[in-house]
């Protein structure tokens, strides 16, 4: 009977004690978070199609021939699915320039793996149907209702940046760069309007909102769950429509730039961001369907001697022989800086 008694008040101080350090260890961890800026996990999201694929071709080929007229004219063309290997280079950027990036996710469609993934231990692929919440719009090919069901991605942390494949990191770039200390996107505006924002536009005005003559660069985008959670909340009905769409359509919106919208208008009491101007040698975008725009900023890029934060090389045609030359001459340089870099920091250690 004594034994027994011991045997009891043993496990009741044994779980005092569990209770104790963990209740410790919570308070600390929570004081050490909010003494630490920037202590918060951030992933990146990468989308990508494999238009080399024949089953992927063949789909694409089947639901192209159901195409309505209320498709857009390019969303079909060929260079909006074409690889010249730019994926690998968008996460390789990644792994050396953004080292605190937790997760990578690589947004793809099943069953769609790229063969040198091994190379990248911190990338998770996710194939389309994980995440979409309306099944029936699957397959798509359409990157607009893509980007809509991005913070559906199980496991992905509040904060990521989000990439397409033509987007590059172009030299070290801390969290400050894309967050405040307390998790709010640094978004960096241009004035430049197309037609999606003008659709943009036309939807804030439908609700009712002024819009702000601004749009997201075309580089890689900081972001948080909460700020896509708000855009449903608001324009729901237009993002439904926008996941409905397997291609392209005039009516589509674009979920970031309904987000630059309304991240910081105070009425909405809503997830709070930052915008600002990037300073212009901070930015490489080159448009390689406009040729002789795209010659000069990649001399420029390859004399630099600060590399630019962010790059973007847009509208690949690797049958264009042309582009494949300003391609390979952008990525023999890309290649270097990164090489460049890895060589000082190992000097440094």
């Amino acid at each position: 009977m004594r034994r027994k008694g011991f045997i009891i008040i043993f496990f009741i101080v044994v779980g005092v004690v569990v209770v104790t350090v963990a209740t410790n260890f919570v308070v600390l961890e929570g004081m050490r978070r909010k003494r630490l800026p920037y202590a918060f996990p951030v992933d990146a999201v990468v989308t990508w199609v494999d238009a080399d694929d024949p089953a992927w071709q063949r789909k694409k080929t089947s639901f192209s021939r159901k195409q309505t007229s209320e498709n857009l004219s390019n969303a079909d063309v060929p260079h909006r699915f074409e690889n010249v290997n730019e994926l690998y280079y968008c996460l390789k950027g990644i792994t050396v320039y953004l080292p605190w990036i937790r997760k990578i996710f690589l947004v793809t469609m099943k069953p769609q793996r790229p063969s040198f993934l091994k190379q990248f231990p911190k990338v998770r692929l996710v194939h389309h149907e994980a995440f979409f919440q309306i099944k029936n719009s699957l397959p798509t090919f359409n990157s607009m209702a893509i980007e809509t069901q991005l913070h559906h991605i199980s496991g992905l942390a509040e904060c990521f940046i989000y990439f397409n494949d033509d987007s590059f990191i172009g030299k070290p770039l801390g969290k400050n760069f894309f967050f405040t200390p307390a998790g709010e996107p640094h978004m960096y505006d241009r004035l430049a309007i197309n037609q999606y924002q003008k659709r943009t536009h036309d939807v804030l005005r439908k609700h009712n909102m002024e819009p702000q003559h601004i749009a997201p660069l075309h580089q890689a985008v900081p972001l948080t769950k909460s700020l896509f959670k708000d855009v449903w909340d608001l324009f729901g009905k237009e993002l439904t429509a926008t996941a409905q769409s397997r291609f392209r359509r005039r009516k589509d919106v674009v979920t970031v730039g309904l987000v630059y919208q309304v991240c910081d208008r105070p009425s909405l009491n809503r997830t709070a961001c930052l915008h600002f101007t990037l300073d212009e040698d901070e930015e490489l975008y080159m448009l390689l369907t406009k040729q002789k725009q795209a010659y000069t900023p990649l001399e420029t890029y390859a004399v630099a001697e600060s590399p630019p934060s962010l790059i973007c090389i847009n509208n690949i045609q690797k049958q264009n022989k042309n582009h494949r030359q300003l391609w390979k001459k952008f990525i023999t340089i890309y290649d270097r800086n990164m090489s460049h870099f890895l060589k000082s920091k190992n000097q440094r250690l």
